[in-house]
């Protein structure tokens, strides 16, 4: 089953978004995730500080919010490439 990881961090509006479209992927996809913020790790803020939400996919960085739209589609495709 894939692993998904979203990254956040306390107050973005777009962090609550991308985790409340994943809510409801879930449901049409079988997959586990967690969310986590970056705040308690001083690597990932120093990493994700600009970039936040960011979603691992199965232990690599799929989606940055600074490279790629975040949307349900482009979940969805995520997902879709992850199903074995």
């Amino acid at each position: 089953m894939p692993q998904l990881v979203l990254f956040t961090k306390p107050g973005c509006h777009l962090c609550e978004q991308v985790e409340a479209l994943l809510r409801l992927l879930e449901k049409e996809f079988r997959f586990e995730w967690e969310c986590r913020a970056i705040t308690a790790d001083p690597v990932l803020v120093e990493r994700y500080q600009h970039a936040i939400p960011v979603i691992w996919l199965d232990g690599r960085e799929v989606l940055r919010a600074d490279v790629a739209p975040i949307d349900r589609a482009a979940l969805r495709a995520l997902l879709e490439r992850a199903e074995p």
